[in-house]
């Protein structure tokens, strides 16, 4: 298990390590993405927006300072930015 999934499990998570390939589980409450090293499919981006779309959670992490090309294909709802673009204008480039 990676110190990330021992950190979810020492705080009460239960985690189930899943493939993309196959249908998110209905019991998931939240999908976390760590860093994928190949973009995901079109398959795969839209089994994470459909999980998003029907109130699922999705925890994205990424290096701010690296290309993320695990999240090439995941465009924002509108399709004009990458999700990982997206995330990092709202969290790096915001100007209280």
């Amino acid at each position: 298990m990676s110190l990330l999934g021992k950190i979810f499990t020492n705080l009460g998570a239960r985690v189930n390590y899943i493939n993309l390939r196959a249908p998110i589980p209905e019991d998931t409450q939240v999908l976390v993405l760590i860093h994928p090293i190949r973009p995901l499919t079109t398959v795969q981006t839209a089994r994470v927006w459909q999980f998003l779309s029907n109130g699922g959670n999705v925890l994205l992490a990424f290096d701010p300072e690296r290309e993320n090309v695990g999240y090439a294909n995941m465009k924002s709802p509108g399709g004009s930015q990458r999700a990982d673009q997206t995330a990092r204008g709202r969290l790096w480039d915001h100007n209280p």
